[in-house]
């Protein structure tokens, strides 16, 4: 890091001094519609919990629908209640622990639905 003014600044798993982004962006276009610097020892969903009803809330006002995406580090029940609460559609990537997997395995072949990434999700 270079320059003098590092406060907030801290070690990052990997022992560098750093900061860690917290970005929500549209996937569509790119547009931030959140970011936060924080310490650099930060998970990478600290602090999500907090931030994610307020960023769906102004989302909802311009679009009919909103999806979440995040990686297996946002896989929380926390996360996954304000998506649900707020008719949010989300994919999170989780871990395959086997209690995951089972109930994956459990699901019906008829209730499957073929992922469409082309479809507009972006409506307004």
């Amino acid at each position: 890091m270079y320059g003098k003014k590092k406060e907030g600044a801290d070690y990052s798993y990997n022992n560098k001094w750093s900061y860690n982004g917290l970005h929500m962006t549209l996937a569509e276009t790119g547009d931030i519609v959140y970011q936060e610097l924080r310490e650099g020892n930060s998970y990478s969903s600290d602090g999500v919990k907090e931030v994610l009803p307020g960023t769906i809330g102004r989302l909802h006002r311009h679009f009919k629908e909103v999806r979440h995406r995040g990686d297996s580090e946002f896989y929380d029940k926390k996360i996954v209640k304000i998506c649900d609460e707020r008719g949010v559609e989300f994919f999170i990537t989780a871990d395959q622990t086997e209690r995951i997997l089972t109930e994956v395995l459990d699901i019906e072949e008829k209730a499957w639905e073929l992922f469409n990434n082309s479809k507009n999700y972006g409506n307004r």
